[in-house]
C-alpha cells in the first residue's frame, strides 16, 4: 500500500510538473498571439498608407501627363511665336506716309500706307484650340 501510496504521489508532482509547463507554454502563446495581433495592426496601417501613397501617385502621374501636355503646347507655341518675332518691325521702305497729323513733345504722328502684303496664319496641327 506504501507503495501505491508513493506511486500516486510521484505521478500527482509528475502531473503538477506537466500542468505548469502546459500553463508556461500557454502564457508564451498568449504573449506571442499578442504580439502577432499588434504586428498585424501595424502592418494593416502601412497596407493602408502604401494604397493611400499609390493613390497619390497616381494622381501625380496624371498631373505629370497633363504637365507634360501643357509643356509640349508651349513648346510648339514658342516655335510658332518666334517665326514672327522679327516680322513685326517694319522698315521705312515699307510704308509710305501720306498726311502728318500732329506734332508734340514724342514725336510726329502721320497717317501711313503699308506696301507689304500681309500673310493669314492658320494653326497646322490637329490639336483643338
Amino acid at each position: 500500500m506504501r507503495q501505491q501510496l508513493e506511486n500516486v504521489s510521484a505521478d500527482k508532482e509528475e502531473l503538477l510538473r506537466a500542468y505548469h509547463q502546459e500553463q508556461a507554454m500557454v502564457t508564451r502563446l498568449e504573449d506571442q498571439t499578442q504580439r502577432m495581433k499588434q504586428a498585424n495592426i501595424v502592418l494593416k496601417d502601412k497596407v493602408v498608407a502604401s494604397r493611400q501613397a499609390q493613390s497619390e501617385l497616381s494622381r501625380l502621374h496624371g498631373v505629370e501627363r497633363q504637365l507634360s501636355s501643357k509643356q509640349e503646347e508651349v513648346i510648339s507655341l514658342q516655335k510658332i511665336l518666334s517665326g514672327f518675332q522679327n516680322t513685326w518691325e517694319l522698315s521705312h521702305r515699307e510704308v509710305s506716309l501720306l498726311e502728318e497729323l500732329g506734332r508734340g513733345g514724342y514725336g510726329v504722328v502721320w497717317v501711313g500706307q503699308l506696301k507689304v502684303r500681309c500673310q493669314e496664319v492658320t494653326r497646322t496641327d490637329s490639336e483643338p484650340t
